[in-house]
């Protein structure tokens, strides 16, 4: 049975053993045997890439500033904000990457200097 990765989106094909058929992830992306705690830090470093390239090559939506990802952040512009998207990325999963973007579709991305004066605005 073949399946898409969820990290790399290459097609990958299922090696059948105890589990194997909810793998979300290719064996190069996720190893076969790895403990559960050693998967989890794995999926963690795996969608952190994911989400810095992301942001990297979108940039700021107001100012273009796309140096440092962790300089740019999510800013909710209405009021249907259930949570905060960064937040979700500590579980580490494929479904937190999955929830993570249907959030940030709420957003615009902004470097941390825009959001300062997004919020000094609303403010004053």
């Amino acid at each position: 049975m073949k399946k898409i990765c969820v990290y790399c989106n290459k097609e990958f094909e299922i090696i059948p053993a105890r589990g194997s058929m909810n793998r979300m992830a290719c064996y190069d992306c996720i190893p076969q045997g790895l403990e559960k705690n050693e998967r989890t830090k794995l999926e963690r470093k795996i969608i952190r890439a994911i989400i810095d390239k992301e942001k990297i090559k979108r940039g700021c939506d107001i100012c273009g500033y796309n140096k440092c990802p962790a300089a740019l952040e999510w800013h909710h512009e209405g009021n249907d904000k259930e949570f905060n998207p960064g937040d979700i990325i500590k579980a580490g999963t494929s479904k937190s990457l999955e929830i993570y973007r249907k959030e940030t579709q709420k957003c615009i991305l902004v470097c941390s200097n825009c959001h300062r004066e997004i919020h000094w605005n609303q403010n004053k």
